[in-house]
């Protein structure tokens, strides 16, 4: 049998928070205010987030870990917070099969108090759950319940997944939330007096018992609960500027022990390498900003494999395919060295700029591109002191 304890969260310093226990899925304690000492410890706590005041999305991110991970999360979600990210607690959860993460995003202070709702009574497993996730596991495209006086929409298949809004504010809130996708099926809790919106389309619903959220929370399946980002032990966005600065850091600690080693071996040696290996650091940064032009360049590498893997799995870019083949096109004509990428989403092209060695490069680079099925557009070759440099766009045939 487990024993959990649910506490709902609010977003008002004004508003104590609400305690639940609950005992093999059935409600047997409940109150306001500071929890009581139980006499049989708790298996497990629930930290319910109101979803009027966290950004719940998931996201992929091609992160090699949970730090990179938690560094790259703000930048890609920003232009979707209503805070400035410099004053909002972004936090991560694990990765599924395919890369995907949920990720929370609350003003910095909120995050503070939840967070310590879940540190100071010890639990060993601690979950932040926010309250639209209680209809996460239904089967209907949309799923709308009552939950005290306001109306919470769970979109289970959507990367956004929940809205809270208030009741009387459904018909002004329905249409944008739905979008362009409208739900081929829909289930409503009967404790919502339903009515169809004059202009908004949605299927016959399916009418369902009210949640005893609290209750229903606790039933959610473990596999979704272990993947969910928490508060607990976390550090603020705001204040966690070190997390900005860890890429630079594992360099310097590599020049420090090159440093420590320069006495042993050959300290000019250590010196060239150091150096060498911050030029290709420099130049790694500014290819980077040269094909992504409108990217602020934060974390190069972390931010590449996040391009990288939103173009393989978008279906609607061929970024990865095209700068493959470029990198086969000049394996084959090794006189061409390419000197920039700038890729053209909108237009699916990939944009070279390269040296050639003769004039002949271009139609050697043009014959090879046919086997690879890609085509080649000249943009045009010029001689400036005995180098050639042109332009070519790659497209898919």
């Amino acid at each position: 049998m487990s024993r959990d304890l649910v506490i709902r969260a609010s977003a008002d310093p004004d508003i104590t928070p609400q305690w639940v226990l609950v005992e093999n899925a059935r409600r047997k304690r409940s109150g306001e205010g500071a929890t009581p000492e139980f006499e049989t410890p708790i298996d497990r706590l629930f930290i319910v987030l109101p979803g009027s005041d966290v950004y719940v999305s998931k996201v992929t991110l091609a992160a090699r870990s949970a730090r990179e991970a938690a560094q790259a999360a703000p930048f890609l979600i920003e232009d979707e917070l209503a805070a400035p990210v410099e004053d909002t607690r972004v936090v991560v959860g694990s990765a599924d099969p395919d890369s995907k993460r949920w990720v929370y995003a609350v003003r910095a202070d909120l995050a503070e108090t939840w967070s310590a709702l879940g540190n100071e009574l010890g639990v060993r497993k601690t979950w932040f759950v926010p309250d639209g996730f209680a209809a996460i596991d239904e089967a209907e495209d949309l799923i709308v319940f009552g939950d005290q006086s306001d109306l919470v929409l769970c979109r289970p298949q959507a990367d956004q997944p929940i809205l809270r809004v208030e009741n009387d504010l459904l018909a002004e809130t329905l249409p944008a939330a739905l979008g362009l996708e409208k739900p081929e099926t829909l289930a409503v809790s009967d404790n919502i007096d339903w009515t169809e919106i004059v202009g908004v389309p949605t299927p016959q619903p399916r009418r369902f018992a009210a949640y005893d959220l609290p209750v229903k929370v606790t039933t959610l399946p473990d596999p979704l609960l272990d993947r969910l980002p928490t508060f607990a032990g976390t550090a603020s966005t705001s204040s966690n500027w070190l997390a900005a600065f860890l890429p630079f850091r594992r360099t310097a600690v590599i020049a420090c022990i090159a440093l420590i080693l320069s006495g042993i071996v050959m300290a000019g040696e250590g010196i060239y390498y150091n150096l060498q290996r911050d030029a290709i650091d420099d130049a790694g940064t500014a290819l980077f900003a040269e094909t992504f032009p409108d990217l602020r360049v934060v974390n190069p590498e972390a931010q590449l494999r996040q391009q990288i893997a939103a173009a393989g799995g978008t279906g609607g870019s061929d970024f990865l395919v095209l700068a493959t083949a470029v990198a086969e096109l000049t394996r084959q004509v090794d006189s061409v060295e390419v000197q920039s990428l700038r890729y053209d989403r909108a237009l699916n092209v990939l944009n070279v700029s390269a040296r050639y060695g003769d004039f002949g490069d271009f139609e050697a680079l043009n014959q090879a591109a046919a086997e690879l099925g890609v085509v080649l557009e000249d943009g045009g070759v010029r001689q400036a002191g005995g180098v050639l440099s042109g332009e070519f766009a790659v497209r898919l045939s």
